[in-house]
């Protein structure tokens, strides 16, 4: 659904043969279109849960629905964002596992990246260094996923790849990496094992 958000890779431009996609490779060779996609579309899936909420609040204040309907709309917007921010630490561990630098390959691993990053300097996710503990600030959220999704969709349709490069670099290699606690992921979740198959034996 929210990768029909917007233009996406195989789009063209307006008066142009290029789509958007082609025009988010770099000199050499790297395409940062797929990363980008996924991000937008992630970043959609936050921004909606974000808009119902805001949309029950005005509703709540306007005497439109009850406090207990308020109260399951909120609690369904503080579980959505949970999963969103727990499936992104998992992103992060996938591509913290070959050693000490963060190479992820995956593009989810880039992209959730960026979304811990992005949401931790605009305080709706916060690391408490002492506890060694994240916590979310429901009531940032809002404003710093909406400023997410700013900052995407000038990436997406206006700037130029090395800027596209530039800003999930930031939060891979560059000052944005110490961000994302890599060093805590993996000594909590590092060691736990994955579930690849779920299967039942019949029969005996």
């Amino acid at each position: 659904m929210f990768h029909n958000m917007g233009p996406r890779e195989s789009t063209k431009k307006p008066n142009s043969n290029e789509t958007y996609g082609e025009r988010l490779v770099t000199k050499d060779g790297v395409s940062w279109k797929i990363p980008l996609e996924e991000l937008k579309a992630q970043t959609g899936s936050m921004f909606m849960a974000t808009l119902y909420y805001k949309d029950a609040e005005a509703k709540h204040k306007a005497g439109e629905i009850d406090d207990a309907a308020f109260e399951k709309s909120a609690e369904n917007y503080r579980q959505h964002m949970l999963y969103e921010m727990s499936w992104a630490l998992r992103m992060i561990l996938r591509g913290s596992r070959s050693g000490p630098e963060f190479m992820p390959k995956s593009s989810y691993s880039k992209l959730a990246a960026v979304v811990v990053g992005f949401l931790t300097e605009e305080g709706a996710m916060k690391y408490d260094e002492t506890a060694k503990k994240w916590s979310l600030d429901f009531d940032k959220m809002p404003d710093s996923v909406t400023n997410l999704m700013k900052k995407l969709g000038t990436l997406y349709i206006s700037a130029p790849v090395d800027d596209v490069e530039k800003f999930f670099l930031y939060y891979i290699k560059g000052d944005g990496e110490k961000l994302l606690h890599r060093d805590r992921i993996l000594e909590v979740a590092g060691k736990m094992p994955s579930i690849l198959f779920d299967y039942q034996i019949k029969g005996l």
